[in-house]
């Protein structure tokens, strides 16, 4: 596979468009610094996989998580 250090991948080559991870850690965090326990991306990441798996509502994002 061939990867860039930021984590595109060249899709003539390997067929994948880009890596998702790097993508999530470059969004902003919207919240106030104080009290963030987790960061947003990984909520996000959660989240995306969550609804992949097949979830339909918060409750069932909730069991995934």
């Amino acid at each position: 596979f061939f990867q860039a250090e930021d984590g595109i991948r060249d899709y003539k080559v390997t067929g994948v468009q880009t890596c998702a991870l790097p993508i999530l850690r470059a969004l902003p965090e919207p919240r106030f610094r104080r009290g963030i326990r987790i960061p947003a991306w990984t909520l996000l990441l959660v989240a995306v996989l969550g609804i992949l798996s097949g979830s339909q509502s918060l409750r069932d994002l909730e069991r995934y998580s």
